[in-house]
């Protein structure tokens, strides 16, 4: 039940950014760069992100990388609205971690057991 929750957060969170971006800005442009900040990091490091997780202790680096993206997402509601830098940058590391996240899960052989 959490890993659907968290996952449905995920999409969530993918969706909510750009449209906020738009509600705040009126820029196309500015809404186009929060996709594109979205995707790059999976685009990037997706297949690194495997080799540093194969690497790590599983179960620590989920820990580790949940506390992250939970920070990310907290400093959200610490940025002034017209920061759209700050928002970029907190969208880049929320989905960077998350790529680790997800490679970690698909890794782990008994996800439900962590």
């Amino acid at each position: 039940m959490a890993r659907m929750i968290s996952g449905l957060g995920d999409w969530i969170f993918l969706i909510a950014m750009p449209l906020y971006i738009f509600d705040i800005t009126k820029s196309t442009i500015a809404t186009g760069s929060m996709f594109i900040i979205q995707m790059l990091p999976r685009l990037l490091f997706g297949s690194i992100a495997g080799t540093f997780v194969d690497k790590r202790n599983k179960k620590w680096t989920l820990v580790i990388v949940d506390v992250v993206r939970a920070v990310a997402l907290a400093l959200l509601f610490l940025v002034p609205s017209g920061q759209l830098w700050a928002f970029l940058v907190i969208a880049f590391i929320q989905n960077l971690v998350g790529t680790l996240f997800i490679k970690n899960r698909q890794g782990y052989p008994n996800f439900n057991r962590v």
